[in-house]
Parts: structure tokens; sequence; C-alpha cells
């Protein structure tokens, strides 16, 4: 029976544990997010607000913030972002 699960459940180091989760996004959702996290901290600082920590700010602040930004965001050239942006 134990050499069973030997060879059930493998042995994992946590590099390869590491480069499994990261590999599971794809490479274009890793961009879009970075992207838009970036933009976000911009929005963030344009509009003079304190840096917005997502671990601890309550979700109702959260959703009011996140409200603003969807409507308020645009582009570099002034433009609206498309909804599926």
């Amino acid at each position: 029976m134990a050499e069973e699960n030997c060879t059930r459940f493998g042995s994992s180091t946590e590099e390869e544990r590491r480069k499994l989760v990261h590999d599971a996004v794809p490479v274009h959702t890793r961009k879009a997010t970075k992207h838009w996290a970036s933009t976000f901290a911009e929005f963030v600082a344009a509009k003079s607000l304190p840096p917005v920590d997502f671990s601890i700010v309550p979700l109702a602040d959260l959703a009011k913030l996140l409200e603003a930004f969807y409507v308020d965001a645009k582009k570099k050239t002034g433009e609206r972002y498309k909804r599926n942006s």
C-alpha cells in the first residue's frame, strides 16, 4: 500500500509548483492585468487618492472606486475605452 501511494502522489519542488501556477495563467492575461493595474494606479494618483491596498479596503469603497474608474478612465489620446477592453 505504501508503494502505491508513492507512485500516485509525486514529489514536487517549490520551484516546480511556482512554475506550474505561473504557466497556468496565459501570457496575454498577465500582460492585461499588469496594464490595467498600472492604469488604475495612475487613476488613483490623478484623483489625489491614497494608494489602494486591495487586501484591506472595504468592498463597498472598492466598488465605488472601481465604478468611477470604469466611467472616467480614458486612453492617453482622450478617447473612451471600448466596453470589451
